[in-house]
């Protein structure tokens, strides 16, 4: 607020919290800051020394000159004047506005002038607008709904029904006028709605009741919906109730059990799990042998009432319901899926077939769901293909021990054999002999190395056959950090880790851990100078699968020098830190061995970024 004979400069006000603006008595403006410009959408140029009139729609012209007349005929220092009014603006684009103005006559070393707070009130009028606007479309939408809706007396009189309601059960508006709501109600649904009403009357809202109503003509009405009440100082006056006609469905329904009764006793002893829905998916019925499966994948019993969809979870409540909608559109649905028990995890497999149940006048009432175990079928499927892999490990194996006998063997083999021979001489000198027994000895020393590192890379095939299992991926993270926390302290450096995507990877877990460590030390031995290491490692969904990225800022890879030789054996790229140019082999060799494939994109001085995924 602005006091009284106080006059704050123009590039102060600019920057107020509030929408301002001044004028003088001749109604020009002298100050409209940020905000009010804001509001009319206007720049300063356009405004100051402007006169108002010329933002304001032409009706408020001669009220504005009036009040301009009035405002400044009284006197600033004698006494406080202010005006306030809601009055129409035009933005810069021509669009009306409507806005509340709160003014106070100030005297400046400028001279008189009338300083106004505005309020862009255009919303609040908008939603007045809106708010008739919908009370007539509610009253239209209420008289077009497919629903049946009434408002009842406290008594039970009938005191509005829509024409929904009129149509379906047949009444006119004289026959509605000497009814009660009980006169429509069938005989065995009065008392459960006489319970309900005295729960209205009480003030409580009714939800999700069924009764059945009796038409004009006689026929019953099937009906479930909602009631509420319309309380006046602790007393019902009078109830709302919005029901939806389910009589086919209730029609379908009893067709459907009247189906079960007759085939309940061959699929009760069956081996293959048969589930029978009705079209919102709830369960109608189910033989011993579902709802023994459904218990040790959920840990939910199946229950008659519920909706099947609700027990599962994830991505299967997902493919569920796809496959049931595609069901009532009369498509024959057929997959395999995994599963695995609620307790122990054990691995199991199941042929789905979901098909659905016809009325015999060929309309779809309902979803007849099929589940048989081939658990073991699966299970030699998978082994004969993880006997495939294997031999397609071993074969990778044999060519690597080939490549290694060939060309890292040989050399200090045949630089061993040359020593030898020479040391046959008789007339070699000892200094000789020393220096071939040391070159001997280095061969050797090499030659020891390359078997060491022979039976790394073999390692990899032995423990193949290791069980694989859920693996947290925050808290490997958590236990590399700690394990090389003296690395991470010495180098400064930063691992940054989101596995807001997924947190679990169902695999070999010395694999994975070794994968991570071998790229995490890389980053750091391979940092730039004088630059902290930092590594981001994420785990991303990729709808297919999962991948995992690493991504450090270090000395990086010239990938076009060395595109086809990054993850080759005893490949190095960099002479300042040690390293046999095992590391990103075997992180290869071990990604692959899981099924995975892992990509490298680098840039030298900028960093490298390692991407691994693995399919699902």
């Amino acid at each position: 607020m602005l006091d009284k004979g106080l006059w704050i400069s123009p590039e102060i006000i600019d920057g107020a919290p509030d929408a301002y603006a001044a004028i003088n008595e001749n109604g020009t403006v002298v100050m409209f800051n940020a905000l009010a410009r804001k509001i009319l959408g206007c720049s300063k140029e356009d405004i100051i020394d402007k006169n108002l009139a010329l933002f304001l729609p032409a009706r408020y012209k001669h009220t504005y000159r009036n009040f301009l007349t009035h405002f400044f005929s009284f006197d600033f220092s004698k006494e406080v004047v202010t005006y306030k009014r809601r009055i129409g603006g035009l933005r810069s684009n021509g669009e009306e506005i409507i806005v509340e103005v709160n003014i106070m006559g100030i005297d400046t070393p400028q001279g008189r002038i009338a300083v106004g707070r505005i309020i862009d009130l255009s919303e609040e009028v908008k939603k007045e607008k809106a708010l008739k606007e919908s009370e007539e479309q509610y009253r239209r939408l209420v008289e077009g709904s497919l629903e049946l809706i009434q408002s009842v007396g406290a008594n039970g009189e009938i005191l509005f029904v829509n024409n929904t309601w009129k149509h379906t059960l047949g009444y006119t508006d004289n026959d509605i006028k000497d009814l009660n709501v009980f006169d429509v109600i069938a005989e065995e649904s009065k008392q459960h709605c006489l319970n309900e009403f005295e729960r209205l009357k009480k003030g409580e809202a009714v939800n999700d009741t069924e009764l059945v109503f009796i038409a004009k003509n006689g026929k019953r009405i099937y009906a479930d919906g909602n009631s509420i009440p319309r309380m006046v100082r602790g007393r019902m006056v009078s109830s709302q109730g919005f029901f939806r006609d389910i009589t086919e469905r209730k029609n379908a329904n009893i067709e459907l059990e009247k189906s079960r009764a007759t085939i309940d006793s061959l699929f009760q002893s069956s081996n293959i799990g048969y589930l029978f829905m009705d079209t919102t998916y709830t369960v109608l019925s189910f033989n011993t042998i579902m709802s023994a499966w459904v218990l040790y994948e959920t840990g939910n019993k199946l229950k008659k009432g519920i909706k099947y969809p609700e027990l599962l979870h994830g991505e299967r409540q997902q493919r569920a319901k796809s496959a049931f909608e595609r069901a009532l559109t009369g498509q024959r649905i057929e997959y395999e899926a995994p599963g695995s028990t609620f307790e122990n995890q054990q691995a199991l497999w199941f042929y789905i077939s979901i098909n659905p149940v016809r009325h015999s006048d060929n309309s779809i009432i309902g979803i007849s769901l099929t589940c048989i175990d081939i658990t073991e079928r699966k299970q030699a499927e998978l082994e004969l293909q993880q006997i495939a892999n294997e031999i397609i490990q071993r074969n990778k194996d044999l060519e690597q021990f080939a490549y290694i006998v060939s060309h890292n063997l040989r050399s200090p083999l045949s630089n061993i054999m040359g020593a030898a021979n020479v040391m046959q001489y008789e007339d070699i000198s000892d200094s000789d002999k020393q220096r071939l027994l040391q070159g001997i000895y280095t061969s050797t020393k090499k030659l020891d190395d390359v078997v060491v590192d022979l039976n790394k890379i073999l390692q990899v095939s032995r423990n193949i056959s290791e069980n694989r299992q859920n693996v947290v991926l925050s808290t490997m993270i958590d236990d590399i950090k700690t394990s090389i926390n003296h690395l991470i302290e010495a180098e400064k450096a930063q691992i940054i880790s989101d596995f807001t995507e997924g947190n679990v990877l169902f695999t070999l877990k010395s694999y994975l851990h070794s994968i991570f460590i071998n790229l995490i030390t890389n980053s750091i031995k391979y940092r730039r100078p004088n630059v902290a290491p930092v590594i981001t490692i994420q785990g991303k969904n990729t709808g297919k699968g999962f991948s995992i990225v690493f991504a450090d800022n270090g000395i990086g890879i010239d990938t076009n020098k060395y595109k086809d030789r990054i993850f080759g054996l005893y490949r190095r790229f960099h002479e300042t830190a040690e390293g046999k140019g095992l590391g990103l082999f075997m992180v290869k060799t071990q990604v692959e061995t899981l099924g995975g494939k892992i990509t490298v994109e680098s840039e030298v001085n900028v960093g490298t970024t390692f991407t691994i995924v693995f399919e699902q």
